[in-house]
């Protein structure tokens, strides 16, 4: 799979992105005015969510914990992130 960064979603575009050392790289764009991307976006925050993911809408000025995905809204750029645990 070729890399993706940020620079290569297409305007008006959202993605999510889980940076982990573990399992390696996951990245899903979507489109908004496409149902399927759409739906496919939110099966994989939703199952980033259930496996215990904080999921950040980032952009250049903030960055803010979401707990649903609202692709109404617009374009976003979500960053999940698995919590760190004491040990």
């Amino acid at each position: 799979m070729a890399e993706l960064t940020l620079t290569d979603v297409p305007a008006g575009h959202g993605c999510i992105s889980k940076l982990t050392s573990d399992d390696g790289d996951f990245r899903i764009t979507w489109d908004p005015a496409d149902p399927e991307d759409t739906e496919n976006a939110r099966q994989a925050f939703d199952d980033l969510q259930r496996a215990g993911y904080a999921l950040y809408r980032t952009s250049a000025e903030e960055r803010s914990v979401i707990r649903r995905f609202r692709p109404e809204e617009g374009a976003m750029h979500v960053v999940a992130v698995r919590p760190n645990r004491g040990g």
